[in-house]
């Protein structure tokens, strides 16, 4: 047994674990836990033990119990250490009372993160994190280097560690709920950007920037890419106040609902399997974007009116400058440009850009230099 699997074996040997779900990581660490000496619960919406399907097998085998259907939380008491999954809600009454009681909350990156032997390379941010996380690895890979790509793409990369070697690297995308919990930095950390998604999950704006600034400010080495240009304060979505115009709302619900689209079809995975990941029903699911679709108009209703109140709003003159730039990319005329263009759209959105910029030169959150 390596030396970081026996630190492992240390930590989980004889203790009462918990883990929130069996998704694909949890049903990996699962086994290697009972099988390291952990007396293992698994807590899960489903109502029966049939209703995992073959993993069902799996469960009876090593002897797991169970806390299920709508009171499975009550699985979290008396427990000593407790696994939860990114999606799981934190400031959830019973994992609150279960962390007061002197649970420890972790997770499976929270653990590699503390066994690891080589370096980390770690990428957040509001939208692009598969995509940038992909390229580093590939870049990596092409420069010859031994790369493992874990978190929120590819597979649980604490059963590796062991095969680890110190000048490997691991490549992995972390979510704003992984970043809640974790006391450990990357090595060399990447920001995509921050803007107000999930403030369900994240009480305020100020909260979520400041678990992304106590990721940077750890290490010497943090690159910030982008330097959060989407960043806004929930505090914008406040100053907006009064009705909001049905249609505009609409627009956000339907732009969010593509964007998760577009990123479970990247990390290949069907709606249903991430609602069950998130413990969360379709109504549920829907409820909740349609929130933060509404948080998002009002910000950008408020970021208009700072706009406006600054000088912010691009000229026509400005606008021309900037199709014309497109119309040289695309070989073509600025007319033809123009005559494509819903330019009413392209200033407001040029003016909620600017306005953004503009609250961000006046954040706290700075960008620290390697």
């Amino acid at each position: 047994m390596q030396k970081e699997q026996q630190q492992l074996a240390a930590l989980v040997r004889g203790k009462k674990v918990a883990f929130i779900g069996a998704g694909v990581s949890h049903k990996t660490l699962i086994e290697e836990f009972v099988g390291l000496g952990a007396e293992v619960t698994l807590c899960d919406r489903k109502k029966s033990v049939e209703e995992f399907g073959a993993y069902a097998d799996t469960i009876r085998r090593l002897g797991i119990r169970l806390s299920l259907g709508e009171n499975y939380m009550d699985g979290f008491k008396g427990q000593d250490i407790i696994l939860r999954t990114p999606g799981f809600e934190y400031y959830q009454k019973p994992l609150q009372d279960a962390i007061a009681a002197g649970t420890m909350v972790t997770s499976e990156v929270e653990l590699f993160f503390d066994l690891c032997p080589c370096e980390i390379v770690a990428v957040t941010g509001s939208d692009g994190k598969t995509t940038t996380t992909t390229i580093i690895a590939e870049l990596l890979k092409a420069a010859g280097k031994s790369v493992y790509v874990g978190g929120n793409i590819g597979r649980p990369l604490l059963p590796d560690v062991d095969g680890m070697e110190p000048g490997d690297i691991a490549v992995l995308e972390l979510s704003s709920f992984q970043l809640m919990t974790m006391d450990q930095s990357p090595h060399i950390a990447v920001v995509t950007n921050i803007s107000p998604n999930h403030l369900d999950y994240h009480h305020t704006m100020e909260e979520y920037r400041a678990q992304v600034h106590d990721q940077l400010a750890a290490r010497k080495r943090t690159t910030a890419i982008n330097h959060a240009r989407n960043q806004i304060l929930m505090q914008l979505a406040d100053a907006a106040k009064g009705d909001l115009p049905e249609i505009l709302v609409e627009n956000a619900y339907h732009v969010e609902m593509q964007s998760v689209q577009q990123q479970l079809q990247m990390q290949r995975l069907s709606m249903d399997k991430y609602l069950g990941q998130i413990h969360q029903t379709r109504d549920e699911f829907k409820a909740t974007v349609r929130k933060v679709a509404e948080r998002n108009t009002r910000a950008r209703m408020a970021l208009l009116q700072i706009a406006g109140t600054e000088g912010l709003v691009p000229t026509d003159a400005e606008l021309d400058q900037q199709l014309s730039k497109r119309a040289e990319m695309a070989k073509k005329t600025l007319e033809e440009v123009k005559e494509k263009t819903d330019l009413r759209a392209l200033r407001r959105n040029e003016s909620i850009r600017r306005a953004a910029d503009w609250v961000i030169e006046r954040s706290t959150v700075k960008e620290v230099q390697a």
